[in-house]
This record gives C-alpha cells, sequence and structure tokens, in this order.
C-alpha cells in the first residue's frame, strides 16, 4: 500500500484482497507452522510493477474480464483458465462491422493489371478501408504502424494500403478469435505466444509520439496474439521465428533470445532473416 501511494496510486487493503480473488495478482506465499507466526508474502520480484499495472488496468477497463486480459498483454501472469474465460467473454462484446462510405480518391489504393487476381485484390483492398472503425485508439495504433513499417523500408505513401493490410487481418483474426482458439490453446503456447507478444509491443512503443501506450497495448495486443497463437498452432514457428528476427534487426539488435523450444529448422539471425522471411511468407 505504502509503495502504491509513493507511486501517486491509492489503495486499500480490501482492494489487494480483491485482486488476488480476481485473478489479477498472484496468490501470497506463507512461512510459519502456527497461525501467530505465519508470514504471508510475494515472491514475484517485480510485484510491485505488477500491483501497478492492476491499479491502472483496473481504472481503465474496471474490475473484469479486460483487466485480466489486458494484464496478460502486458507480459504479468494471470491464471489461464481465467485468460481463455475471459477472451471467451471478450468476443462476445464485439461489435459487427459497419460500413461507412466509398473512400475518397486519395485514399484509393492503385493497383497495376486488370486480371481477376488483381481485381479481387483491389476489392478487397477496398473493402477493408471502407470497414467503419475510427476510433481514436486505431487512429494512434494505424500512427505507430505506419512509422514502424518505414523501418523496413516501406515507404510514408503506402500508409493507406499498410492500413488495408490491418484492417484484412483485423477482420480475419475477428474471426478466428470468435472461436476457440483461444480455449484449445495449450498452456505452453499461450506462454510462448506472451513471449513473442511481449518483444512485438516493446518494438511498436519505441514509434509512439503522443499516443498513449496504453491504447496501443489494448488495440494492438490481442490481434497480434491471435496471430501468433495460430502460427505457433498450425505449426509455423520458424515463420513467427523470422519474424521476430526482422524486428531484431530493425532494432539494431540481431542477437534475440531463443525460444524455450528448439526448432527442427531455425531461421538465419541478422541481416538474412528479411530475405528469408520474403522468401518463406
Amino acid at each position: 500500500m505504502l509503495a502504491l501511494a509513493a507511486s501517486g496510486r491509492r489503495v486499500s487493503l480490501d482492494d489487494l484482497g480483491t485482486w488476488r480473488k480476481d485473478g489479477l495478482l498472484p496468490p501470497l506465499a506463507s512461512h510459519g507452522v502456527r497461525t501467530a507466526g505465519r508470514c504471508y508474502y510475494w515472491r514475484e520480484p517485480d510485484i510491485q510493477a505488477h500491483a501497478e499495472a492492476v491499479h491502472d488496468v483496473v481504472r481503465r477497463h474496471g474490475r473484469n474480464d479486460f483487466a485480466v486480459i489486458n494484464l496478460w498483454l502486458r507480459g504479468f501472469e494471470v491464471p489461464l483458465p481465467r485468460l481463455r474465460r475471459a477472451w471467451l467473454h471478450r468476443n462476445k462484446r464485439v461489435e459487427s462491422a459497419r460500413i461507412r462510405q466509398a473512400p475518397d480518391n486519395n485514399r484509393s489504393i492503385q493497383i497495376s493489371g486488370n486480371g481477376l487476381s488483381v481485381l479481387l485484390l483491389s476489392a478487397t483492398y477496398t473493402a477493408a478501408i471502407s470497414i467503419e472503425n475510427s476510433t481514436e485508439s486505431m487512429k494512434a495504433a494505424l500512427a505507430v504502424l505506419e512509422r514502424a513499417t518505414r523501418t523496413f523500408g516501406r515507404p510514408s505513401h503506402d500508409r493507406v494500403e499498410t492500413e488495408a493490410h490491418w484492417r484484412i487481418a483485423m477482420a480475419m483474426l475477428q474471426i478466428l478469435g470468435s472461436g476457440d482458439v483461444i480455449s484449445a490453446t495449450s498452456d505452453e503456447e499461450l506462454r510462448e505466444a506472451q513471449r513473442y507478444l511481449r518483444r512485438a509491443l516493446e518494438f511498436l512503443l519505441e514509434f509512439r509520439e503522443r499516443e498513449s501506450a496504453d491504447d496501443i497495448v489494448d488495440f494492438l495486443g490481442p490481434p497480434i496474439c491471435l496471430f501468433m497463437v495460430i502460427l505457433l498452432r498450425s505449426g509455423q514457428r520458424g515463420l513467427l521465428e523470422a519474424i521476430m528476427n526482422c524486428i531484431a534487426v530493425a532494432r539494431r539488435n540481431p542477437e534475440i533470445a531463443a525460444t524455450d523450444r528448439p526448432l527442427q529448422s531455425r531461421p538465419p539471425v541478422g541481416p538474412e532473416a528479411a530475405h528469408w522471411l520474403q522468401k518463406h511468407a
């Protein structure tokens, strides 16, 4: 309580007890043999950062399923059965997509050629950028994505295409996420996805300007998490590793930590990673 108060977060003992009961904080460990001599404590070295995150997430979302999900997205431990239940409840609250008027000419995407595949791709792009979703969180997320893509050599005038790609991915992942993808994912796969997700979000947060870190995590965290879970469950760990390698190269840090589970065919690390990703994607 004193440590949280020193950081400007005032909570009560009842708050801390409720957070433990709801799985937002880990259970207490204990030492001693008799009630009078038993002491209770947390072993976790990051418990203060964890409690600060709980305070901020609860204040932002309330003590509900979104708090459990958002803590997990931020890299903290939560009971995985509770996470799965929270994700199912979250899917029920996702609003249906609404279509806005056709984009202006300056927002259209020009694709050369007139073959059927090109026309279908153009129609897909147009449909993607016609989905009404202009929340402040999405605007902030798209701005960060646009800056991040420049790191990989994408020119800034491709921002409409970047937005279209993201909207296509969001539509696909919303359909997949509405099922039992998270419920059917093993504990080990969820923990592995969380480790990858932490690195990806740390990379994206480097491209914030005035955007809120909370908005970026809240908006980009769930779909990126689904993306990673789907790759892991479909046996595409090598592709996910290559993507993370490209991020490491973009951060000028080619040395990334290996995953706990060895790859049978580990993709290259360093400048060759981008070529490997382009070839295998």
